[in-house]
């Protein structure tokens, strides 16, 4: 599948950061001096009472699930606020966690979290069941990873993780003990990323926000760059996607920038309530704005 023309892009890519070649690259620098404000968010309700959350999905039915490292556990509400579950517990064994960090409930059967100091992925039912594990440190597995930092799980099988403990993004496929790194050159021996967070958006496209090339990249279904978008303070972004829109919450601006999922072409931007204080991750369902801080979920309407 892999043209020498599609190798020459990749590498081309690579090499430069601005200079547009085969993927398409945007200055996110100038874009931003010149920002779009595309509305008003509008606080609605807010529920939760957390310690420390860290990361929200929402199911296709509208369930909400959130990954709390200060409880720790992962929590389940109906989208009125009504706690439907929980599971919460200090350990290794399953039904308990070591600091979860992140967790996607977008496939329709089941929630993927992401265990850090357990280092593992740990899969459950909608009903937050626990249903199997991909271990990191497994003795004899051809999957290898550490402390991970964010999962989002892909219609085909694979998961994408960040490898906290050494600084790469990972394709892992469980089935047949998988994994493939993921690089800007899009070969396994090429430049590694040091990604601070990740998202697949409705195209199955990935988009990492690498703290080494201070961008955002998106790669495609074969992990080829197709796009690329300079941003200098990406180590405190964190991505979400609903649809073909990359939303990437920016916590020392208090804005969260809206990209297009295809060619990360800057759209505008959206001001966090001055009510939301310590945001730590944005969520798009159904025309609402879900913004978790540390010890609430904020529900929001666009004016």
């Amino acid at each position: 599948m892999k043209t020498h023309g599609v190798w020459l892009c990749a590498l081309v890519f690579s090499s430069t950061l601005f200079l547009p070649s085969c993927s398409s690259t945007h200055s996110s620098l100038k874009e931003f001096e010149n920002d779009v404000v595309l509305g008003k968010l509008i606080p609605q309700k807010n529920f939760g009472n957390f310690i420390d959350a860290k990361a929200i999905s929402i199911d296709a039915f509208g369930n909400i699930y959130i990954a709390d490292a200060g409880a720790p556990g992962v929590f389940k509400f109906n989208q009125h606020g009504d706690s439907l579950r929980a599971v919460i517990a200090l350990g290794k064994e399953h039904d308990q966690f070591d600091e979860p960090l992140d967790l996607d409930a977008s496939l329709t059967n089941s929630v993927a979290v992401a265990d850090r100091n357990n280092n593992r992925i740990e899969m459950y039912s909608k009903d937050l069941i626990w249903q199997a594990s991909i271990g990191g440190h497994e003795s004899g597995s051809k999957i290898k990873f550490g402390y991970p930092l964010a999962v989002r799980a892909a219609s085909a099988g694979n998961y994408f993780i960040i490898d906290g403990e050494n600084k790469r993004a990972l394709s892992i496929q469980p089935e047949n003990s998988s994994q493939q790194v993921v690089t800007t050159s899009g070969t396994e021996s090429g430049t590694e990323m040091n990604p601070v967070s990740i998202t697949l958006a409705g195209n199955e496209f990935v988009t990492i926000a690498d703290a080494a090339s201070r961008s955002l990249i998106i790669f495609n279904n074969v992990y080829l760059p197709q796009a690329r978008v300079r941003y200098a303070d990406v180590q405190n972004v964190k991505l979400s996607s609903s649809e073909n829109v990359i939303y990437a919450l920016d916590k020392n601006a208090k804005v969260i920038r809206l990209f297009d999922g295809n060619d990360l072409s800057y759209k505008g931007s959206l001001a966090i309530p001055e009510s939301a204080n310590h945001v730590v991750a944005v969520f798009v369902y159904k025309n609402s704005y879900y913004i978790l801080t540390k010890e609430k979920l904020v529900v929001c309407s666009k004016e």
